[in-house]
């Protein structure tokens, strides 16, 4: 790996970079974000994104996990809510950045490495819910697939736009159906 030959904090160089991409790729879209107009926000050369990403799905993963990492940061506070607010707020957390999503979906089939990610985020994300559907009385034989059905229920609501009261009612009854 080539060095940088300025004496810059290599994790701060990487952060710089990650939050040029995270910009675009939220403002015009990963597919319209070229590296090098990603170089460009971030001050560097072309060549220098290489040093710290593999590649374009390399550096949409990073963004991605700091994006999942800041709402993760935040959860804890919601934790003692009800189910169905917790739900929501996870949802609208992601609405944030829906788009991704989208990208996260098309890139699946290209990128093994966009693959993996997503099956470690839908396991993360079906995690908290056993956690939460444990706590709240749910029957330990539906809690596998109450917190699949709630996390394809949300994958499905970021995809899909609906409105507040119909994204309630469609948690709500995921959640009244175990």
């Amino acid at each position: 790996m080539a060095k940088n030959k300025r004496h810059v904090d290599k994790e701060q160089k990487a952060e710089e970079i990650e939050l040029a991409a995270m910009e675009l790729f939220i403002d015009v879209g990963f597919d319209a974000s070229s590296m090098s107009m990603i170089a460009k926000a971030a001050n560097v050369a072309p060549n220098t994104l290489y040093w710290y990403f593999k590649n374009k799905d390399d550096l949409l993963i990073a963004v991605l996990n700091r994006l999942v990492n800041a709402s993760m940061k935040l959860y804890p506070s919601m934790m003692t809510k009800p189910l169905t607010e917790q739900t929501i707020w996870l949802l609208n957390q992601f609405k944030q950045t829906k788009g991704l999503i989208s990208t996260v979906h098309t890139r699946i089939v290209h990128s093994p490495s966009i693959a993996t990610w997503h099956d470690n985020f839908h396991r993360m994300i079906e995690m908290l819910l056993t956690a939460q559907l444990t706590l709240n009385g749910i029957p330990k034989d539906k809690i596998p697939f109450v917190a699949s059905a709630l996390t394809f229920v949300v994958e499905g609501l970021l995809s899909h736009e609906h409105n507040q009261e119909e994204e309630q009612e469609m948690i709500n009854w995921v959640l009244r159906t175990q």
